[in-house]
């Protein structure tokens, strides 16, 4: 799937990020790394079966009506003007005030990382969420 650059349009959450943006631009209402892999996640950028196995054995776990239920409670504690950031997020969006962060290009991202520090301001955030995260690479940390 191929990405145009589209004029800068700045998401409403612009204010939470340093004012320098090295290594960053926009495209539409994403902010994105200037290395960021092109094309969505899926059988044709990945091997078929690490995909099925993320897709339909790891990533199962948020189906359960438990687990949604625990995420409901969490991110309802989230006050307005309050901003929270979910790494990993693939193509889940559990709430407007938690920004989603992934390596892998997806519709519902607010950032496409390419795995450099991410640009915010300090303490402008106010919670982090990682569900589901395979680290797979050389030298993560």
């Amino acid at each position: 799937m191929s990405r145009q650059k589209s004029k800068m349009t700045k998401a409403s959450w612009h204010k939470l990020l340093r004012e320098s943006l090295e290594g960053w631009h926009w495209e539409g209402s994403q902010l994105v790394a200037a290395n960021a892999q092109k094309g969505q996640l899926g059988p044709t950028s990945t091997s078929l079966v690490k995909y099925f196995f993320v897709k339909q054995v790891y990533a199962t776990h948020n189906a359960s009506r438990q687990v949604r239920k625990a995420i409901e409670k969490v991110l309802s504690t989230l006050k307005d003007g309050c901003w929270g950031i979910n790494f990993g997020s693939g193509h889940t969006r559990y709430h407007s005030q938690l920004l989603n962060v992934d390596l892998a290009y997806s519709k519902q991202l607010d950032i496409h990382s390419d795995g450099r520090p991410l640009p915010f301001r300090d303490t402008s955030l106010d919670g982090c969420e990682k569900l589901q995260i395979i680290t797979c690479g050389k030298n993560i940390s």
